[in-house]
C-alpha cells in the first residue's frame, strides 16, 4: 500500500469519525484499543518465534510496526476529539448557567425593588389618607364653631335689616363640604 493511499485512508477515517456521535467515537476508540493489544499480542508472539528460532517473513514486520502506530495514532485521535467534544459540551453548561445565575440575581433585585417602592406607596397613601381625615376633621370643627359664632351673634344682636334671617342660609362658600 503506497503512502499516499494510506493517507488518503486516514484522511476519509477521520473524516467519517467526525460526524460520528461522542458515543460512537467511544465505542470506536475501545475497538481500536482492543485491536491494537491484539496487534501487540501478534507483534510478541512474532518476536517469540522470531527468538524461538522460526522468523516471520522481513516484509511481516514493518507492516504490522506500521499498523500498529496507525492504529495507535487513530486512537489518541479520537480520544482527543472526544475530550475536545466533552470540553466543548461542559464550558457551553457552564456558560448557561452562569447566565441563568445572573438572570435570576437580575429578577430577585428587581423584585426587591418593587417590594421597597410597594411598601414606599403604601406608606404615602395612608399617609395621604391620615392628611385627608384630619383635614375634614378640622374643616367640620371649623364650620361647626363658626355657625355656634354666628347663632350666638345672632341670638344677641337680634335680626337687622340687611341680615339673613335663617342661620342656614349664611355659611361661607369655603366651609361648606
Amino acid at each position: 500500500m503506497s503512502e499516499k493511499t494510506r493517507q488518503g485512508k486516514l484522511a476519509e477515517a477521520r473524516k467519517k469519525n467526525e460526524n460520528k456521535s461522542a458515543l460512537q467515537l467511544e465505542q470506536q476508540v475501545k475497538e481500536l484499543q482492543e485491536k491494537l493489544g491484539d496487534l501487540k499480542g501478534t507483534v510478541a508472539s512474532d518476536l517469540s518465534k522470531k527468538e524461538s528460532g522460526s522468523q516471520p517473513p522481513a516484509a511481516l514486520m514493518p507492516r504490522v510496526f506500521q499498523q500498529v502506530v496507525v492504529k495507535s495514532q487513530e486512537a489518541q485521535s479520537l480520544q482527543q476529539q472526544q475530550r475536545g467534544q466533552y470540553l466543548g459540551h461542559l464550558k457551553q453548561y457552564v456558560a448557561t448557567y452562569q447566565q441563568q445565575v445572573a438572570a435570576f440575581q437580575q429578577l430577585t433585585s428587581e423584585k426587591e425593588a418593587l417590594h421597597r417602592q410597594l411598601l414606599l406607596q403604601t406608606r404615602l397613601v395612608d399617609q395621604l389618607q391620615q392628611q385627608e381625615a384630619q383635614g375634614k376633621a378640622v374643616a367640620k370643627m371649623a364650620r361647626q364653631k363658626l355657625q355656634e359664632t354666628q347663632r350666638r351673634e345672632f341670638l344677641r344682636t337680634g335680626t337687622r335689616e340687611g341680615q339673613p334671617s335663617n342661620l342656614c342660609d349664611f355659611s361661607p362658600s369655603f366651609l361648606v363640604p
